[in-house]
This record gives structure tokens, sequence and C-alpha cells, in this order.
């Protein structure tokens, strides 16, 4: 069994971006998770990998963690968003890339 920092360390290497169009079938089965700007994409998930249950009840209740809804699909189809990645098996965990480009992926639009 792998320690934490040996889980996390596998996770990070396996990290990358990806395109919204990448992720649709994620999305369609039910199996995105999107992590909220400002927390560690890797950290929750080897919380993930780990059943740390407490911690990952805590990202829930704070909102760190949310079901990709219909709503953020059909933006980030339309403005061909991209994301960093990363797989806890079943799940995929992504969070937004923030362009300061107004003519990139405005992730912004889904929090007004």
């Amino acid at each position: 069994m792998s320690t934490y920092q040996e889980k996390y360390n596998e996770l990070l290497a396996e990290t990358a971006t990806i395109t919204w169009q990448e992720l649709q079938r994620f999305f369609a089965m039910g199996r995105l998770i999107l992590v909220e700007k400002g927390h560690d994409l890797v950290k929750i998930a080897t919380d993930i990998a780990m059943d740390d249950v407490s911690t990952i009840e805590q990202a829930i209740q704070s909102k760190q963690l949310t079901r990709v809804t219909d709503e953020m699909a059909i933006v980030w189809s339309n403005q061909n968003c991209s994301f960093w990645a990363v797989v806890a098996s079943p799940w995929v965990f992504i969070e937004e890339i923030v362009y300061t480009d107004r003519d990139e992926c405005d992730p912004c639009f889904l929090r007004r």
C-alpha cells in the first residue's frame, strides 16, 4: 500500500491539461468533478484515492468539489475551454485554467 505522499507524487506526475472536447465522455458518464480554484487538485484526488472520507466530506460541504452541471458543460463547449485534470478512478477531477485574454475561456461566467 502506498503512503499518502507516494500517491500524491504519482497523481501529480499524471496530471495534465485537457480540452473540454476530450472531457465530454467523462461528463456523459457522470464521472467529472470540478475542483474549485484555489484548492489543490492533486490533494483532492489523493484524498479520494486514499479513502479519506472525512476530508472529502468537508471538501463537499465547503463546495471545494462540485459535480459538473449541464450549464457548465454548455459554456465550456461553446468556449472550447481547457483544464488541468487528474484521474482517481473512477473519477476525473478537473480545475479550470483561467485565461487573462478575454477571447479565451471565461470560467468566471459561471460564478456570476
